[in-house]
C-alpha cells in the first residue's frame, strides 16, 4: 500500500508556509513604507527650513550645532572649524569662539525660533 501523498500534515506545514511567507512580504512592505514616510518627511522639513530661514541663520545654526557635537565628543576647545566671516570669506575659528560668540548665538536662536515655531 502507497502512502498518501498529500495527506493533512503535508497540507498542514504547506499552510504553515504559506502564512510565514505572507507575514515576511508584509513585513517588507511596511519597512519600505516606513523608509518611504521618513525619507519624505526628512524632505519636508529641509524645504520647510530651507524657506524659512535666511542662508546666514543656516549656516551659523548648523556651525554652532557642529561645534556642540565636538564638545560631546570632547574635541579640545581649539579645535577649529571653517566658518563664514561678515566680509564672506571663510576662516577658521576655535570651537570656544563658535560656542560663546553673541552673533552666532543670536542667529542660532533666531533658526530654532523659526524652524519650531
Amino acid at each position: 500500500m502507497t502512502a498518501n501523498a498529500n495527506g493533512p500534515l503535508k497540507t498542514f506545514l504547506r499552510g504553515g508556509q504559506v502564512t510565514l511567507h505572507t507575514l515576511r512580504m508584509f513585513g517588507q512592505v511596511i519597512r519600505f513604507l516606513a523608509g518611504a514616510m521618513i525619507s519624505l518627511m526628512l524632505v519636508i522639513a529641509y524645504l520647510g527650513t530651507k524657506a524659512n530661514t535666511s542662508p546666514e541663520e543656516r549656516h551659523y545654526a548648523m556651525k554652532r550645532y557642529e561645534a556642540q557635537g565636538y564638545r560631546l565628543l570632547r574635541a579640545p576647545l581649539h579645535t577649529e572649524l571653517n566658518m563664514l566671516t561678515a566680509s564672506g570669506e571663510h576662516r577658521p575659528f576655535p570651537l570656544s569662539v563658535i560656542l560663546t560668540n553673541s552673533a552666532v548665538s543670536e542667529h542660532e536662536r533666531g533658526f530654532r525660533k523659526t524652524t519650531l515655531r
